[in-house]
């Protein structure tokens, strides 16, 4: 009889049983494993988006109080200043308010974007919040505090004191220090101790620290960690050659060992990355005790960026003999892994903002101190009315009537709806995006030779060219501004469905590179009489703003050529200003004629002056020229300086030529007028025309060339015209 199962086989089946079982658990636990691998993917690791605010948001600073992170940022010309914003996990922000939303605490009348609140600090000490920034253009260094972060603010606690990029630390033993930037290009860091109460500096500034191989020692923080005294300062200049350094110390004075990973932040060495500028940052310490640095960058298209300088994030790490180094290397992308907090739930963004409120959001922007006048939510409901200002979008010196918000991004659609029924030829208002008062492109309804027109103006250069008008019947209108990375194209409709697109014009002439400036683009709604007395206005019934698809690019829109400025036996031109009469009845043009440089204006009063203004604004930048067309003949030609910025001589040498001679070699200005904010004036005789033009050419030997007014006027006992 045959055996059904044999030792052997029995032996045999449960090997293969175990086998099979041993398969199945293995198999099992590698899906396990996989899945758990997959789920904690999930929860542990992910990523941000750089930047964490896009758009006009330069030099960030940052403090936490608590499970709460808190950042604010430069804002120059704009009004109000200094936005607060508040997060709880660094990467999703909500804007709670502004600090300086007053004027009384924020003078900016004549403020360009070369002015105004530059990089700013917030810190949180003993229950509440100080903020310190320096207005360049009115009062020099402040701080105000609050208990609420979202405010309201106090009064400025003026220091006395003019230093850019100021900073504080509060000590362990409750002694404060303020470090600034210290003199010029070429200066260092200066600290000073200061009353927390009464905002004085209660010692003198010194330098504490000057790397000589690299200009502008600026943007300084003041920390300390682990008893050491960490020094961190933006280097290079806030451009390609931007970088972030660090050094240390036993001491708040020092002497500072610098890092020997310095540069511990930058992107000049990779010109090829999507973010470049990199610097100006502050470091914050999360509540798991990971560090992370908040920084400024670019991320420029074909080499410029109209968005400006925005605010960036990246995690830092510490190397074994104590040094923070931003990701390690020094470099930062535009995904990086997160922090690992709690996920912070911020409201979305609208898409429309209606007028049917009490007050505007904190997310609109003015240009310089507002008119109240200006602007109304309640003299017709639902809409916000904007007065036909006398004031233009044109001057440094004018107050607009313009209310705006920050170009969130490249690609965007931006719309309105507008009743507008002009009273006079020159009077107009619509929708504009805007770098500065000398470059802005707008589409707007006004009225010419008594006819109603829709038209697009390009101002480049302080040069205005209207690059398309139609006619229009009616006062109700919708117009659109769209955007990408290469232009921006015009459009406008009746009814909402049907747009017509009448203009495109290049995005880079907005753009920080070419239209000078420290800011980024803004788009807004604005009306003007251009310079006439008016009782027009505007209603706006809504704004829309978001990130969107743009239309297929199109041609762009031909500006006419300009019209030669015409010859001329005498010319009076107050540089970077408008039109004005002296006390001797000569009248003054407003800036033209020049090539390069920027503007800037003051109210600082000027000594030994019989006409202020001649000497209150000024073109200045390190290579510029002034050229006018004359009639045959010889010429006295007479510029006037006056030093309102740098207080040491030696902070400002510059060289002029005149066709190409040169007439004042190293010039500088404090010690030729003999202090700050006096006039001086130098004439030369006997000019003589060449190829029929006076060229005066300004280049800079140390920080930059300047002139308040030019005069030239033909001496050889000719008729003058």
């Amino acid at each position: 009889m045959q055996k059904l199962f044999s030792p052997e086989m029995i032996f045999t089946c449960d090997a293969r049983l175990f086998g099979l079982l041993l398969i199945f658990l293995l198999a099992f636990s590698l899906i396990d494993a996989a899945f758990a691998a997959e789920n904690e993917s999930k929860i542990d690791i992910h990523t941000y988006h750089n930047p964490i605010l896009s758009g006009f948001h330069p030099d960030p600073s940052i403090c936490r109080a608590g499970d709460d992170f808190y950042l604010t940022n430069s804002t120059f010309e704009m009004f109000p200043g200094l936005p607060i914003y508040h997060s709880r996990d660094l990467v999703h922000w909500e804007q709670i308010g502004n600090a300086l939303t007053r004027p009384s605490q924020l003078p900016l009348k004549g403020a360009t974007d070369f002015g105004g609140l530059y990089a700013p600090t917030l810190r949180y000490w003993n229950g509440l919040f100080y903020l310190t920034c320096d207005n360049m253009t009115h009062g020099g260094n402040f701080i105000v505090t609050a208990k609420d972060p979202a405010g309201p603010w106090s009064e400025p606690m003026w220091m006395d004191d003019f230093h850019m990029d100021g900073s504080m630390l509060f000590d362990d033993d409750n002694k404060a220090y303020y470090t600034a930037h210290f003199g010029d290009a070429k200066g260092g860091i200066g600290q000073a101790e200061f009353d927390p109460i009464t905002g004085k500096l209660t010692t003198p500034m010194k330098v504490i620290y000057n790397d000589i191989n690299e200009e502008w020692n600026e943007g300084p923080h003041l920390y300390k960690i682990n008893g050491l005294y960490y020094l961190m300062l933006a280097e290079g200049g806030t451009g390609t050659s931007h970088t972030e350094f660090i050094a240390r110390s036993k001491s708040p004075w020092g002497p500072f060992e610098p890092c020997p990973y310095n540069p511990i932040l930058t992107e000049r060495d990779d010109p090829k990355s999507p973010i470049q500028c990199t610097g100006h940052g502050d470091l914050v310490e999360a509540p798991d005790k990971t560090w992370w640095m908040v920084f400024l960058g670019t991320r420029p298209q074909n080499g410029t960026s109209v968005l400006g300088r925005e605010t960036f994030l990246a995690p830092v790490q510490w190397t074994k003999d104590g040094w923070p180094v931003v990701n390690g290397d020094h470099h930062v992308a535009v995904e990086m892994q997160a922090p690992n907090l709690k996920p912070f739930s911020v409201p979305k963004t609208p898409k429309k903002w209606l007028f049917n409120v009490q007050k505007l959001g904190p997310e609109w922007i003015h240009v310089r101190n507002i008119d109240p006048s200006y602007f109304s939510l309640s003299e017709h409901k639902g809409y916000l009315r904007l007065k036909a200002a006398k004031d233009s979008l044109d001057n440094k010196e004018d107050t607009p009537a313009f209310v705006g918000q920050r170009q969130p991004s490249f690609r965007f659609l931006a719309r309105t709806a507008m009743v507008f029924k002009p009273g006079q030829d020159g009077e107009e208002a619509g929708l504009c995006v805007r770098a500065n008062d000398f470059n802005y492109y707008e589409i707007a309804l006004a009225k010419f030779n008594g006819k109603l027109r829709i038209f697009v103006k390009n101002r480049v250069k302080a040069k205005n060219y209207t690059v398309a008008s139609q006619p229009f019947i009616g006062s109700k209108v919708m117009l659109q501004i769209t955007g990408d990375e290469s232009q921006y194209q015009f459009a406008w409709s009746k009814n909402g469905k049907t747009w017509n697109t009448i203009a495109a014009s290049a995005a880079d002439d907005l753009s920080r590179e070419k239209a000078g400036g420290f800011t980024g683009a803004a788009i807004g709604l604005y009306a003007s009489a251009n310079g006439k007395d008016s009782g027009s206005f505007a209603d706006f019934s809504w704004f829309e703003m978001t990130p969107a698809d743009a239309p297929s690019p199109m041609a762009l829109s031909p500006r006419p050529t300009p019209t030669a400025l015409p010859a001329s036996d005498a010319w009076r031109i107050r540089a970077g200003g408008k039109a004005m009469t002296d006390k001797s009845g000569n009248t003054w043009a407003a800036d033209i004629g020049y090539d390069g440089g920027e503007t800037a204006i003051t109210g600082e009063p000027i000594q030994g002056a019989v006409d202020q203004a001649l000497y209150q604004t000024e073109r200045w930048g390190n290579d510029f020229t002034y050229s006018f067309q004359v009639l045959p003949g010889e010429y006295r030609v007479t510029l006037k300086f006056a030093e309102v910025y740098l207080k040491n001589p030696g902070d400002r040498v510059f060289d002029v030529f005149i066709n190409g001679q040169k007439m004042l070699d190293h010039f500088d200005i404090l010690k030729e007028a003999g202090g700050f904010a006096k006039a001086i004036d130098r004439s030369f005789d006997g000019i003589k025309p060449d190829a029929d033009q006076i060229r005066i050419h300004f280049v800079s030997s140390v920080q930059n060339a300047k002139v308040c007014s030019i005069e030239i006027i033909r001496t050889d006992n000719k008729p003058q015209k």
